[in-house]
């Protein structure tokens, strides 16, 4: 029991010191604007977070109680679909592609840091190849992928 209660406390207190450690107060912390969050069942914009669904552990923040229940009815891939642009954020993801694959990312993408960074992965699967790989090959690797990403970004911009 003391261990547990041990445990919480330094997540606790781990918790708390993280905005410090990278530079930041809790003002600032606190002061931070959220980017708009969009219901994933109606796209309606989420005013509060009174309605919570829940996507593995990550919150899924809906309009109205109906699309809560709504997206908790939904197959797993259609739910995964459905909650990335709330859940990629939750778990540090930027990148919309998997750098292994070029699938496009859902909610069950799994995040990796490389150099820094968080890229995410298609999978679980993906990203243990990648880790798998020598630190030169997953360089290329990466190399090869942020020139796509570019790439595809200056094709789909208008002009």
């Amino acid at each position: 029991m003391n261990l547990l209660l041990s445990s919480f406390a330094a997540l606790a207190i781990l918790a708390a010191c993280d905005g410090a450690q990278q530079g930041e107060s809790s003002l600032d912390q606190t002061s931070r604007v959220a980017p708009p969050l969009r219901c994933p069942i109606s796209g309606a914009p989420v005013s509060d977070e009174k309605f919570v669904a829940y996507f593995q552990v990550y919150p899924v923040y809906c309009a109205s109680a109906v699309d809560a229940a709504e997206f908790g009815a939904l197959p797993l891939g259609k739910r995964a679909e459905a909650a990335k642009a709330q859940v990629l954020p939750q778990k540090g993801i930027s990148n919309l592609t998997c750098p292994l694959t070029g699938q496009p990312l859902t909610a069950v993408a799994m995040p990796i840091t490389y150099q820094s960074e968080v890229i995410g992965f298609a999978s679980t699967a993906d990203a243990n190849q990648f880790l798998s790989l020598k630190p030169d090959q997953q360089e290329q690797l990466v190399s090869r992928w942020r020139t796509s990403e570019r790439a595809a970004l200056t094709v789909s911009e208008p002009k």
